[in-house]
C-alpha cells in the first residue's frame, strides 16, 4: 500500500516538474496577450456583470411585487372571512328577533289566559282560547318554513323522529310509531 502511494506521489511530482518545464519553454510572446485583446475582454466582463446585476434588480424587484400581492390577497382573504363571518351572524341575529318578534302576540295571548280568574272561565272557552293561540302559533311556524312530520303508522327514523316511550302493541309490528 506504501508503495502505491509513493507511485502516487511520484507521478504527481512528474507532472508538476513537467508544467514547469513546459512554462519555461514557451516563448514570452505566448504568455502575453495583446493588450487590446485584454482591456475588451474586461470590458465584455464588466459589461455582462453589469448586465447580469440588471436582471438581478429586474427579479429582486418583480419578486417584492409578488410578495407584495400574496399579502394583499391574503389580507383580501382575512378581512372577507371576517366580513362574511360578521354578516352571517347579522343574518342569524336578524333571523332570531324577527321569529321573536312574531311570536310576542302568542306568548301576550297566553299571558290573558293566565291572568284571567279561573272561576270566570267554563271549559269551552278555555279550549277554543287555547285552539285559537296554539292556530296562532302554527301559522306563524309555518311561515317560517316549519312542516309537519307524517309519523303516524310509519317506521321510526332516528333522523326524524324524537321517542319518548316504547309500547307494545299487538296489532302493530316493532318499530312503528302508534302515537
Amino acid at each position: 500500500m506504501k508503495d502505491n502511494l509513493s507511485k502516487q506521489v511520484a507521478r504527481e511530482n512528474s507532472k508538476v516538474h513537467t508544467a514547469k518545464r513546459s512554462d519555461k519553454e514557451k516563448p514570452k510572446d505566448a504568455d502575453q496577450d495583446k493588450p487590446g485583446q485584454i482591456t475588451d475582454e474586461i470590458v465584455n466582463r464588466e459589461a455582462e456583470v453589469l448586465k447580469l446585476e440588471s436582471r438581478l434588480r429586474q427579479l429582486e424587484n418583480e419578486l417584492n411585487l409578488e410578495k407584495e400581492k400574496r399579502l394583499r390577497t391574503m389580507a383580501d382573504y382575512d378581512n372577507f372571512r371576517k366580513r362574511t363571518r360578521v354578516e352571517f351572524e347579522q343574518i342569524i341575529k336578524g333571523a332570531g328577533e324577527n321569529l321573536i318578534s312574531r311570536m310576542l302576540p302568542v306568548l301576550d295571548d297566553f299571558e290573558r289566559l293566565f291572568n284571567h280568574d279561573p272561576a270566570q272561565l267554563d271549559r269551552d272557552s278555555l279550549l277554543k282560547g287555547v285552539a285559537m293561540i296554539h292556530k296562532k302559533l302554527y301559522a306563524i311556524l309555518e311561515a317560517e318554513g316549519l312542516q309537519p312530520v307524517e309519523a303516524l303508522g310509519k317506521p321510526f327514523d332516528t333522523e326524524q323522529h324524537e321517542a319518548l316511550a316504547q309500547i307494545q302493541d299487538p296489532s302493530k309490528p316493532d318499530g312503528i310509531i302508534v302515537e
